[in-house]
């Protein structure tokens, strides 16, 4: 096995050992690790019964730093593991956490790591080694936080549900709700594109942000209006997870992919892009892999733990 660069992806993503982390309920973390040998991909799993220092029974985020020290968002707190040392300091509301029930962990520009959490969402002090909490209270839309992105200027963007969006600037805050033109407050995920538009996907379709909205839903193409997750792969075609099979947009066409066509289930969490132009599709019943021809499914029968992937 070689040693690449981390990519981060929705618990999906290259670690040091070359391979894919899945995130799982109940399980916690699996590992695909692929081998140089013509044999089909390994599965190694992480729990907190076989690895000290992972807490909870989910993990529903994954992210690294410029250390390569790789971040999880537990519903029992944030975990990190420092990977040269194999420590695994653990991080709740007694450090400073909103709340120990963590959507998301994020790393924004100047190594500053986030989590979104269902009470506000905190900013880790590597200095003080606690957490810089934000909520209603400080300008936030809402304090259930389930997706967060960075757009220009180093710009954070928080989906919140219930509340909209909140734009947050280092200084100041700004909302954005169904007044403003987005097509619903509850709002699920957020993704900044590489032409810098924001995207977030919603309980009722997508709504999409450059100086304007522009909104997507059943009517244009979406299989279902309530979006899970976003991603763009290389060639820049848009991909949205939701509750009833994967779609792609090309800016102009809406293709579908759901059991008819490829999936293995149409409950789909989330879905990645990665460096080799793949799409990884994370559903209620096992990781879908499409390599722009046709799809790849992995489950309980190939190694995984739980086909049950976030």
């Amino acid at each position: 096995m070689t040693k690449v660069d981390i990519d981060i992806a929705f618990g999906i993503f290259t670690s040091i050992l070359k391979g894919i982390y899945v995130k799982t309920p109940l399980l916690s973390i699996i590992l695909i690790a692929f081998l140089s040998c013509p044999v089909k991909s390994q599965w190694l799993t992480y729990t907190s019964q076989n690895t000290q220092g992972l807490v909870g029974t989910m993990v529903t985020s994954i992210t690294d730093d410029n250390n390569d020290d790789l971040w999880f968002a537990t519903d029992e707190g944030v975990v990190k593991h420092d990977v040269v040392n194999n420590l695994w300091p653990r991080y709740n509301t007694y450090n400073g956490l909103a709340d120990n029930f963590v959507y998301k962990v994020f790393k924004s520009s100047g190594n500053t790591i986030w989590a979104t959490t269902s009470n506000g969402v905190s900013k880790y002090n590597t200095s003080t080694n606690n957490w810089t909490t934000y909520t209603t209270t400080n300008g936030l839309a809402g304090n259930i936080v389930r997706g967060i992105t960075e757009g220009v200027s180093s710009t954070l963007w928080f989906a919140t549900y219930g509340g909209g969006v909140s734009k947050y600037t280092g200084n100041a805050w700004t909302t954005y709700d169904t007044d403003d033109g987005l097509v619903s407050n509850l709002v699920n995920c957020a993704f900044a594109d590489a032409d810098h538009h924001i995207w977030f996907g919603t309980a009722s379709g997508v709504s999409e942000f450059f100086g304007n909205w522009t909104t997507y839903t059943t009517s244009d193409g979406l299989p279902s209006n309530t979006i899970t997750n976003i991603t763009q792969a290389a060639n820049g075609e848009m991909w949205f997870a939701t509750t009833a099979g994967v779609a792609r947009f090309d800016g102009i066409t809406w293709t579908v992919f759901n059991t008819s066509n490829g999936l293995s289930d149409n409950l789909v969490y989330d879905v990645f892009a990665d460096d080799q132009g793949k799409i990884w599709v994370a559903t209620d019943n096992g990781v879908c892999v499409y390599d722009g021809i046709g799809w790849e499914i992995y489950n309980t029968t190939d190694g995984m733990a739980n086909a049950k992937s976030i």
